[in-house]
């Protein structure tokens, strides 16, 4: 795995941050379980890729694909394989201190993401930093559905039950230290799920240097 990451890297030349580690120096240090999709000779495959190709990828021991799809000195995206990808961001705060934000999310059959935190040499950090518990299923039906004016509150209710198992998915931004949470919608007919869509919500949190706020 440290062999795959070293190797990626290498080719696509990721800029050295100002401060503390590099990204680059980050994922080479990460310990293979966070990525076992690969086999050494699929690692050594990714020794024939060239710098300027939009991503770096390689078949995987399921017959599937790994790939880096996006890489910058404190972002990265690993689509891991067709139904699972792990963004992974790397925060500042003003000391000049790094913690390492992991945002992993299965996409099918509907989307459902993890967030964890790690220090630089990858050891969890149990601090949430302020962001909502995402398994949390009450907290998450209160922050992200509304009922808007136009809805009565019997089927604003009627349509929150529709929303059942309560899954959210989590994306950072590419370009800021953003995290959105998103409902998924739930396996219903497309009519019903246009209904549902008109008392959800997103929600955005934003890193100030110590915690995420809403944004």
């Amino acid at each position: 795995m440290r062999t795959f990451i070293i190797i990626l890297f290498a080719v696509l030349g990721v800029r050295q941050c100002a401060f503390g580690k590099s990204l680059e120096e980050i994922l080479r240090a990460m310990p293979s379980s966070f990525i076992p999709y690969l086999t050494d000779n699929q690692r050594e495959e990714m020794s024939k890729f060239t710098e300027g190709m939009k991503s770096v990828e390689v078949n995987n021991i399921f017959n599937g694909k790994t790939a880096v799809d996006t890489i910058s000195s404190d972002f990265a995206v690993i689509r891991l394989n067709a139904v699972a990808d792990m963004q992974v961001r790397l925060l500042s705060a003003p000391d000049s201190s790094q913690i390492v934000c992991l945002v992993k999310t299965v996409r099918k059959p509907l989307a459902e993401s993890s967030i964890s935190f790690y220090t630089t040499d990858w050891q969890p950090v149990e601090s949430r930093f302020g962001l909502p518990d995402i398994g949390d299923a009450g907290v998450m039906m209160q922050m992200l559905v509304e009922r808007p004016d136009s809805i009565d509150a019997i089927r604003f209710n009627r349509l929150c039950s529709y929303i059942e198992p309560v899954m959210v998915s989590a994306d950072c931004s590419n370009d800021d230290n953003i995290i959105t949470y998103s409902l998924s919608l739930p396996f219903v007919t497309k009519d019903k799920a246009d209904e549902i869509k008109a008392v959800i919500k997103k929600k955005s949190f934003k890193w100030d240097g110590k915690t995420f706020n809403e944004y």
